[in-house]
């Protein structure tokens, strides 16, 4: 990276509670005053668009992008990830799973969406018939139609269907590997000194996870403590760089 000054530099972060930790750590950081940092707050769908587009220049976006981007590299060892269970990336069902023959397909993140493929080609044996999905199309999950449903939905929908299926724990049992949902990625050209610093507040944020999730708490309808401690990975290790590799090798 090449060491230059950067006036304004944009972030774009998910507005996922699994990102929590890199929200509190990124707002209560002191960035050093020759960097202006603005942050924006996004589904995964749109932190990719922004990277890819321009209008942002670093991001946390969802692996299945990467491949589409220019000029873009990961900038941190922390991403989201899930070492078997992940809870917040399900695929619900009225029926058993032999039982399904339609499958909506969550807006919002095209790397659940591929997962999602892929295990139903390679593990499962399945030829689902494949739905385009809107805001709402949660309450179309019925019969033997069933629906990817990401993120916060799917944390606070976990008990409403009698048939769930983890997506990260399917991939797991699998592969033996963990699942990374998002790596954060940035341009090229962005200082060294800014990727420290930044690496600084997501360290930061990841050491109060705890207590911040305490703090967060009454504000969601499932327990985020426990979720955030035991289902999200947030190391961008050895295991979740194999994982990432594989995913892009097999499902891509």
């Amino acid at each position: 990276m090449k060491k230059c000054s950067m006036p304004e530099v944009v972030i774009s972060n998910i507005t996922y509670v699994n990102t929590l930790p890199f929200r509190k750590g990124l707002a209560s950081y002191q960035f050093p005053e020759e960097f202006r940092v603005e942050i924006r707050e996004e589904t995964p769908a749109r932190c990719a668009e922004n990277l890819k587009n321009g209008s942002s220049d670093l991001g946390i976006v969802p692996v299945a992008a990467i491949r589409e981007m220019q000029d873009i590299e990961i900038v941190s060892d922390f991403c989201i990830a899930s070492q078997k269970e992940v809870r917040s990336v399900m695929l619900f069902s009225e029926v058993p799973l032999q039982d399904i023959s339609s499958v909506y397909l969550d807006y919002q993140s095209r790397t659940s969406v591929k997962l999602l493929q892929y295990l139903a080609r390679e593990k499962w044996k399945k030829d689902f018939h494949w739905l385009a999905a809107g805001p709402g199309y949660e309450n179309n999950i019925k019969g033997t139609t069933a629906g990817l449903i990401i993120g916060d939905r799917a944390l606070a929908m976990y008990d409403r269907f009698p048939y769930r299926y983890d997506m990260a724990s399917e991939w797991h049992e699998l592969t033996s590997l963990p699942f990374v949902f998002a790596v954060w990625a940035g341009k090229k050209n962005l200082p060294e000194t800014f990727v420290t610093h930044f690496n600084h507040a997501l360290s930061a944020g990841i050491s109060s996870l705890k207590t911040d999730a305490i703090k967060e708490q009454p504000a969601y309808p499932f327990d985020i403590v426990n979720y955030l401690q035991n289902n999200i990975y947030y190391s961008f290790d050895t295991n979740c760089k194999k994982a990432v590799s594989l995913f892009m090798q097999k499902a891509l």
